[in-house]
């Protein structure tokens, strides 16, 4: 590597050898680094205390436990969380990041004195935003407004401007649902400031203290209904594609409600494409449920199919539901495809048909098929499956029922699948049916629907004959397992009044659908 006419060294064996001799050297840099540092714990939870500020928040857990019990004196839980406060007085911030250490700070919100519930504010409100972004943090800011009053407009000021924005995501959308919801925010000023920020930029950066809904704002100045109703789709649009989990909430609801109450055909069918196949997440509220019956209405034939099939595998926990009958009976009485009925709805009624009749909601999506009358249903009911009427494709200016199928015809061909199975329910819990509220009133209108067909209606009534009137050899089904009671024993004592079995039911004997599952 050495030149001898010049005495000097070339530059590439100076590289050479340097990088011959560094690899070496970087090995003993690194060996010498191995030793300096501590050995990896191979338990985790030694190895969680080992972490920064840990062996605090573990002592504030130690603690908790014995704080957290219900049957606990007040004055000793008192004591016990002064002892987490004097122990993590500045982690209030990082525990409620972490997902045991915020189950301690819940408790104290919710079981803690006044002055726990304000130091934990202080320490937290220059950080809302922050926590609820967080995977955790999220509940404690509901907490917070939920158990702590005073510290709301705080929370209320961080999250105003920012509505719309922050109902896009995962976590913040809870705790504005949470909020919403709130009791006491229905008869204030609450609910309408967080929806108006929905209508547009300027109702989230321009509050008034006064109630504002859509009619008033409308009412004050028309020229903004557009407007708002412009700024509404793009919002409902944007929401089903990227984030259809928060379609969930009941404050979308509202919001999209109002949309389908104010626009236009032509303004409603381009969200129909979006919600097409979200309808399943709006069915449990009522306002949810009111729009997936509007959608059923101003949908075509393509849209209706796809809604219908999005609810496979739904559809015998929403006959069940407070809400979810409604969309079930509604399509029932709408769609004209029976076929796709028949295939996606009836076929998952039929499994858990007993249980239909003998709900307080499922009965109405079996009365629907036999007659829509104020006899059974209420009249929001009516107003709710009464069919609509939209623009013809023919003739934009002409208005048409939204099904063109006649009510009479559809309901023959949806029970043509039903009509055995009631028969066969109506004949085995003979019983059941008769002195069930509910189920009493589908048994009877399966008679009259089988006034026609005198064979099968003679099964049902045969059945019931043989309860009003049974002959003297038959049993008595007991009332709790239905099944049938053992005859007395001939040399029983009949004059202990002990001994003797009853074998009349009673009167106006009530009986519930949980009495006889099967």
């Amino acid at each position: 590597g050495i030149n001898a006419e010049y005495g000097v060294v070339s530059t590439s064996t100076l590289v050479m050898d340097t990088s011959q001799k560094s690899a070496p050297e970087k090995k003993q840099k690194q060996t010498k680094k191995r030793k300096l540092t501590k050995p990896i714990e191979k338990d985790p939870k030694k190895r969680k205390l080992q972490r920064r500020n840990n062996q605090p928040i573990y002592n504030a857990k130690v603690i908790w436990e014995k704080a957290r019990v219900k049957t606990l004196d007040p004055l000793l839980r008192e004591q016990l969380f002064d002892q987490i406060l004097d122990i993590t007085k500045d982690l209030i911030p990082e525990m409620a990041r972490q997902n045991g250490a915020s189950r301690v700070l819940h408790s104290m919100l919710k079981l803690g004195s006044k002055k726990h519930k304000i130091a934990v504010f202080e320490k937290l409100k220059s950080e809302l935003l922050d926590l609820v972004n967080d995977k955790y943090g999220h509940h404690i800011v509901a907490y917070l407004y939920k158990y702590y009053q005073k510290g709301r407009t705080v929370i209320l000021k961080a999250l105003y401007t920012r509505i719309r924005d922050l109902l896009t995501r995962k976590y913040p959308s809870r705790v504005i649902e949470s909020i919403y919801i709130d009791t006491k925010a229905t008869k204030h000023v609450i609910r309408s400031s967080l929806i108006e920020e929905l209508y547009g930029i300027e109702f989230a950066l321009f509050k008034v203290k006064e109630k504002r809904t859509f009619d008033t704002i409308v009412a004050q100045d028309p020229s903004k209904k557009t407007k708002i109703l412009e700024y509404l789709s793009d919002w409902i649009i944007s929401l089903s594609s990227k984030h259809p989990s928060v379609l969930s909430h009941t404050i979308t609801h509202s919001a999209i409600l109002t949309f389908f109450e104010n626009a236009n055909f032509s303004q409603i069918s381009t969200v129909l494409l979006a919600l097409e196949e979200r309808t399943l997440h709006m069915v449990h509220t009522d306002d949810g449920s009111k729009i997936v019956c509007l959608c059923l209405d101003y949908g075509n034939t393509k849209i209706r199919k796809a809604i219908v099939k999005s609810w496979k595998g739904f559809v015998a926990k929403m006959c069940l539901e407070e809400y979810g009958h409604r969309v079930i009976a509604k399509a029932l009485c709408t769609v004209d495809d029976t076929k796709l009925l028949r295939k996606f709805v009836v076929s998952e009624m039929i499994p858990i048909l007993k249980q239909i009749c003998c709900d307080k909601f499922g009965r109405f999506c079996l009365l629907v098929l036999f007659s829509v009358t104020t006899k059974f249903f209420p009249p929001k009911y009516l107003e709710l499956f009464r069919i609509k009427k939209v623009p013809s494709q023919e003739d934009p200016k002409q208005m048409v029922p939204a099904s063109k199928k006649d009510h009479e015809t559809r309901r023959k061909e949806l029970l043509l699948t039903l009509i055995d199975p009631l028969i066969q329910l109506s004949t085995t819990y003979t019983y059941l049916l008769l002195t069930s509220n509910f189920a009493k009133d589908v048994i009877y209108q399966t008679i009259l629907y089988l006034a026609n067909d005198p064979t099968k209606q003679k099964l049902i009534l045969d059945a019931i004959v043989k309860i009003v009137d049974p002959p003297e050899d038959a049993y008595i089904e007991d009332d709790q397992n239905n099944e049938p009671i053992d005859k007395e024993p001939e040399n029983q004592n009949q004059s202990d009044p002990k001994n003797t079995r009853v074998t009349k039911k009673k009167k106006n004997r009530k009986s519930s659908c949980d009495k006889h599952k099967t």
